[in-house]
């Protein structure tokens, strides 16, 4: 509470004109941090998502490349499609 009370009582807060515009740059800064913060973790979670994409799609093309050839031929396409989706 004493910190409180002397860092009001410092000479650059002495008007409440003053305390509106010390008030506004720290929540200027306070929303930067946020939406900095923000921005990590959404590219973080993008980058997990295409990753785990990619590796998925990836065991499932080899999967169905390394089927023998007779299956190719006998298989329907359109049951490939509606496995894939």
């Amino acid at each position: 509470m004493t910190f409180a009370k002397q860092f009001i009582d410092a000479g650059f807060l002495s008007s409440a004109k003053d305390l509106i515009l010390v008030s506004g740059v720290i929540m200027l800064v306070l929303i930067a941090f946020k939406n900095g913060i923000k921005a990590i973790v959404t590219y973080w979670m993008a980058r997990f998502g295409v990753g785990i994409e990619a590796y998925f799609g990836s065991k499932l093309l080899n999967g169905f490349l390394m089927l023998p050839y007779k299956w190719h031929l006998t298989c329907n396409t359109a049951d490939l499609v509606n496995a894939v989706n």
